[in-house]
């Protein structure tokens, strides 16, 4: 199951928006930007700010490990964002 989450969930939007709710945030001016929103836009814009908390915890934490990379699921991450934030754009001018 852990694999799952490493190779199909941990870089995908949809996954990221469902677990911000459960995540606790302990940076003040992360959770402060963090809220709970409907719209899609908006929670495209509190994935990518989740993103950054995390990105932000990973390098704090110095961790090195041989078989999880964050950085690289962070950029997969953040090209998924990218990829859904443009078809939005798509569907207005339309």
């Amino acid at each position: 199951f852990a694999i799952y989450h490493l190779r199909f969930l941990i870089n995908s939007f949809t996954y990221i928006d469902a677990i911000i709710v459960d995540t606790p945030i302990f940076n003040e001016s992360f959770r402060a930007r963090i809220l709970n929103r409907m719209n899609i836009e908006e929670r495209l814009d509190r994935a990518v700010i989740f993103k950054d908390y995390l990105d932000k915890q990973w390098n704090e934490s110095k961790l090195i490990s041989n078989y999880f990379n964050w950085e690289m699921y962070s950029n997969e991450l953040l090209n998924d964002i990218e990829r859904i934030k443009d078809k939005e754009r798509i569907k207005k001018e339309e």
